[in-house]
């Protein structure tokens, strides 16, 4: 009876042993993903590497320095903005489509023109 309880013992210690050891290793490797996260993101931001979205590279540059990158169209966006009535299909290179720094930001329809 003695010898059974010692072996249940044995068994709880190895079980919770090998538990303690599993979330060890997962803290640790998610300690090494998120300090290689933070360098992938440090690369991108000083220009060592570009990310690419369709045929569009971000400049992220911009978000160390908290500047707003510049809206990328992708394929089936449209651009539009809010005449003071409607919204209005406009394009890219509007001066009146976005302006950051008084808040206005970029909206697109989609080509099915969903908002």
């Amino acid at each position: 009876m003695k010898k059974a309880k010692n072996v249940k013992k044995q068994q709880i210690y190895k079980r919770r042993r090998a538990v303690a050891i599993i979330v060890i290793a997962l803290a640790i490797l998610l300690l090494i993903l998120g300090i290689k996260q933070r360098n992938v993101i440090k690369k991108l931001a000083s220009g060592e590497e570009a990310l690419e979205m369709g045929q569009d590279v971000l400049d992220l540059s911009k978000v160390l320095s908290e500047e707003p990158n510049s809206p990328a169209l992708g394929t089936g966006m449209i651009p539009i903005k809010w005449n003071g009535v409607s919204w209005v299909i406009t394009t890219a290179n509007d001066k009146e489509w976005y302006d950051y720094s008084v808040g206005k930001w970029p909206n697109i329809m989609l080509s099915d023109r969903l908002l």
